[in-house]
């Protein structure tokens, strides 16, 4: 790792803003005592909203701030909501945090998250997801690899805070979208220990455990993790997600200070769903889908043990030579990764110092299939490949004459497909992998410069690299069914249409680059209690990036050596020569926001910052270099009681320069560059009493384009539904062994659009899940979860592949749908 000089200057910088000679006493960051009259919200299957508990989240005090006093909206999760929630991913816990779309509908792994107004066409650009916060990769998304896929939930984390904008923009990797801070447990806050083990829908079989416990002279540790196998609620006929998690901390209490060692292992393979085949009919603001003959859109899955390994051509370096490359799709889009970190916390007098730091490393693969192609009927696939052979006068002279027709078999049991109006389809198999490491240190310095008035400095940096291998394309015939067959088709004239695989088509994209980052910020806040009543916060951020790459170069050619080949005909190699590519940019963020008590249990805050997001290696890797630029203004009303909870936040953001692309089936990638205006409401609340409670969370927005060129402006926000709300109610009563409590939630997502064309409508859908927990006054705990039990067929995203609306005739198009139903029963015991 290089340190340049402006880094060592950093440091004397941030010291520098703060005044040499500071004569009142550093405030404490003891968090206040909690009113005993706040209700108990973490009882409840959501989110917390008493508004007296302290967040750290956003928080220019690393020790943080209570929630209800923050100047910007904030969303605590407890460990009861999130469990309660049953999500099957970290991005999946999203669902609970107004103003966030998570679409998980591929699974663990790959989700698309969106934050209101900011225009992303997939991935999680503007989803920033920190542990204990420091961001967990200091990119919160790169191609195929967001923060989500890095961490796994389990029982070693505590709670889950998230904001929007506001102070987080000043901090960490200046993230303007949404900042998502997993706390973790641990012996000194967590002691004790409990173990769970969960059966559900899929075979699946779970073991969570934890302990954490006091080891003598101010010396706290803890361990915990899961390991896990199912098949899960898409029978892919093997372990879908099978893996394991290791967590550690060591905490040590010492005079004016503390510091915490901690450990996150993590090794987990996880299927990646595709989109699949549907039917639509009806009109764009009334679709109605219905299920692709013979495939069960809320259950089936293409993957499959006939279609699990799968073999295909890459070239030899700089050769036409072919080399053999066997994938497994049962890695799918998983991660081998571990991660340290170190926090650490000192009074120096009147000067209180926080440093936290981390090293990560790890391997994350993607392989996986990727649709992109409507079905045909097989006799129309033959006749299209008929065509391809006899226009590629190489293959016609080796096969000594034109081809008229072909024949097709199963490749598992050799079993010849006689009915030519049999559905088939082309899957593209990816295979991506990326090694990944990076090193983080954010160190701040705070002092009281007069009462109520605290002045924070600090300094950033990342130093981080990912080395990526691709090879996309590889269409795959198969059979339109659950755990779908490779077929293979050989013509009459002896040209081969497939390979042993069933693979029809050769590498799209081949591409091998290596890239290497830095990150360096100073920033500087002060917080002003101006009256018992009032606070102002403001602050501003200035960094600056260095990204160095290689990229490999790459050419189409014919790779195979038997000219019947035609699966290997114009296949994308990598070359031997590589060429530079570099990056260097600056920009600066600010925010200032007020929050005021109006009355006991009432208040009132409004802020706005100026946030940006800096190229990253995709950006670069497409030839964009641009600095996307964000303003952003919210405020509202927090306010709390005994019986209710309520937090509404009105916003409006700007969006100016946002890169986007789309990679098609065959390799192309399209650029786009767009801007956005949007305005909307959230709100998240909750009431209570005599047992009874009602949470719950909704966001309005109106987003729209004002720049990205003809067919985009004036559109609807890409992926971002104009309205979605989530209600639970739930229901607590005593009984002779314990508290039992039902409930139950539903959730609702409006019309959206899966492209920036607006040429693909997602149609609106609701969704149901239910849930029970008996907790003993012996330590046991008995929890159900169901989700969408009502078997709602409600797809997240279009078909990704193509630019237009992807509808074929007969209305068939391709739409990646919700899971069905999933139960999980758990026993948890504490001691």
């Amino acid at each position: 790792m290089r340190v340049t000089l402006r880094h060592s200057l950093l440091a004397t910088v941030a010291l520098a803003a703060l005044p040499a000679a500071v004569q009142a006493q550093t405030t404490s960051a003891a968090p206040a005592p909690v009113d005993s009259a706040a209700p108990a919200a973490d009882q409840l299957p959501a989110p917390d909203t008493s508004g007296d508990e302290i967040v750290v989240v956003g928080s220019a005090n690393p020790a943080g701030q209570r929630r209800r006093e923050a100047g910007y909206a904030v969303t605590t999760l407890s460990n009861e909501a999130i469990m309660a929630a049953a999500p099957i991913s970290a991005a999946d816990v999203l669902k609970l945090v107004p103003g966030i779309h998570a679409e998980t509908t591929s699974g663990v792994s790959g989700p698309n998250i969106q934050v209101r107004g900011f225009p992303t066409s997939g991935d999680s650009k503007f989803v920033t997801m920190q542990i204990d916060s420091l961001p967990i990769f200091p990119v919160s998304s790169l191609a195929f690899l967001d923060n989500s896929t890095q961490i796994r939930l389990d029982e070693t984390i505590k709670r889950v805070e998230a904001t929007i904008g506001g102070q987080a923009v000043l901090f960490g990797n200046g993230q303007p979208g949404a900042t998502v801070n997993f706390v973790q447990k641990n012996g000194k806050t967590d002691p004790g220990g409990l173990a769970e083990f969960t059966y559900g829908t899929g075979s699946q079989y779970r073991f969570d455990g934890y302990y954490g416990a006091d080891l003598g002279n101010g010396w706290y540790g803890s361990v915990g993790g899961f390991y896990r196998t199912q098949k899960g609620v898409r029978n892919t006929q093997f372990p879908s997600d099978q893996g394991y998690q290791i967590v550690g901390t060591i905490h040590h209490e010492f005079e004016d200070g503390s510091f915490t060692l901690y450990g996150r292992q993590t090794h987990d393979q996880n299927a990646f769903f595709t989109a699949v085949p549907l039917i639509r009919t009806g009109p764009d603001n009334d679709i109605k889908l219905r299920p692709f003959p013979g495939f069960n859109p809320t259950r089936d899955t293409f993957l499959g043990n006939a279609n699990r390994i799968v073999t295909f051509n890459i070239a030899s370096n700089g050769t036409n030579t072919p080399v053999s490359k066997t994938v497994d799709l049962a890695k799918g889009r998983g991660i081998d990764h571990h991660l340290v970190g170190f926090d650490f916390d000192k009074t120096f007098g009147d000067i209180s110092f926080s440093n936290k730091l981390s090293y990560a490393a790890g391997t994350t693969p993607t392989i996986a299939q990727f649709t992109g192609a409507t079905p045909v009927t097989l006799g129309s696939f033959i006749t299209s490949q008929v065509t391809a052979a006899n226009a590629n006068a190489t293959a016609t002279a080796a096969a000594g004459r034109p081809a008229t027709g072909g024949t097709a078999t199963l490749i598992s049991n050799g079993q010849a497909l006689t009915d030519l109006n049999q559905f088939v389809q082309g899957i593209g198999i990816t295979y991506v992998l990326k090694k990944i490491k990076s090193f983080q240190d954010e160190a701040r310095l705070s002092a009281e410069i007069f009462e109520g008035n605290t002045l924070t400095g600090g300094v950033y940096f990342a130093d981080y690299d990912s080395d990526d291998t691709w090879f996309t394309g590889h269409n795959q015939l198969m059979t339109v069914q659950n755990n779908a067959l490779p077929i293979n088709i050989v013509l009459n004239n002896g040209v081969k249409v497939t390979n042993g695989s069933g693979v029809y088509t050769p590498t799209a994209l081949a591409l091998h680059n290596v890239y290497h980052g830095r990150n360096e910020a100073v920033f500087l806040t002060d917080s002003w209690r101006i009256t018992p009543k009032l606070k102002v916060d403001a602050g501003v951020r200035y960094e600056w990036e260095q990204v160095d790459a290689t990229f490999q170069n790459s050419a189409r050619a014919n790779i195979s050596t038997d000219p019947l080949a035609l699966y290997d005909y114009g296949a994308s190699v990598l070359l031997p020569s590589t060429r530079p590519v570099e990056y260097s940019g600056s920009h600066a963020a600010f925010n200032v926001d007020a929050n005021y008590e109006v009355f006991h249990n009432v208040n009132a805050f409004v802020g706005y910052n100026k946030g940006y997001s800096l190229p990253t290696f995709d950006d670069l890797r497409t030839n964009v270099r641009t600095t996307s630029k964000v303003d952003q203004v919210q405020g509202g009303i927090k306010t709390f009681s005994r019986l209710f909870a309520l937090d509404l936040t009105g916003f409006y953001n700007t969006f100016r320069g946002q890169p986007a692309s789309q990679l098609l089936a065959d390799g192309t990638i399209v650029n786009y560059l767009t801007s956005s205006d949007t305005y909307g409401v959230e709100l998240n609340g909750e009431v209570r009493y005599n047992g009874f409670a009602l949470a719950g969370q909704g966001t309005y927005q109106h987003g729209k384009y004002v720049a990205g060129g003809p067919g985009i402006t004036g559109n609807q926000v890409i992926r971002n539904p104009d309205f979605q709300a989530r209600v639970t109610p739930s229901y607590t009563f005593d009984t002779p062994v314990g508290g039992l409590m039902f409930y139950a939630t539903g959730s609702y997502i409006s019309d959206r659009f899966s492209d920036l064309q607006n040429l693909q409508p997602l149609p609106k859908y609701y969704t149901l899940d239910v849930g029970a927990s008996l907790i003993m006054h012996n330590g046991l705990e008995i929890r159900f979860t169901g989700t969408n039990v009502t078997n709602t067929l409600g797809i997240t995203e279009g078909n990704s592949r193509v630019v237009g609306s992807g509808v074929a005739a007969g209305g068939v198009f391709l739409g990646r749908p919700l899971f069905g139903p999933n139960y999980q029963v758990s026993l948890k015991m504490k001691f």
